[in-house]
């Protein structure tokens, strides 16, 4: 008799089952290998260095206007935008931005001071 160990039927799960370990395992290094590229690669000329910023949000009402309009605040880049709610079209229209960095120096020419 022959043992079951011995008849090549027998091994052919283990080796089928250990090949797709190691394809798995083989994919999984170039999964890793690639992200590893991709976080450590410098970024492209031109690409923002900015930082993801920090919102608030406020509501600001308008002399002589219906509808209130929103102050959205980035703190951490030192940005300001303007929107206001159109019901009619039912959409957010953006007003106006701006730089506070840029308005800052900009009334420094001018001869504004700076705090």
């Amino acid at each position: 008799m022959t043992e079951p160990m011995n008849r090549p039927e027998a091994s052919r799960p283990a080796r089928r089952r250990l090949s797709h370990h190691a394809a798995l395992i083989a994919l999984n290094g170039v999964l890793v290998a690639a992200l590893a590229a991709v976080s450590l690669s410098p970024g492209a000329e031109g690409q923002s260095r900015r930082s993801s910023g920090e919102f608030a949000v406020m509501s600001m009402d308008v002399q002589g206007g219906v509808e209130d309009v929103l102050v959205i605040a980035d703190v951490l880049n030192g940005r300001l935008g303007f929107a206001r709610w159109e019901q009619g079209q039912r959409r957010l229209a953006v007003l106006d931005g701006r730089e506070l960095e840029a308005d800052l120096e900009r009334a420094e020419r001018a001869g504004g001071r700076r705090r």
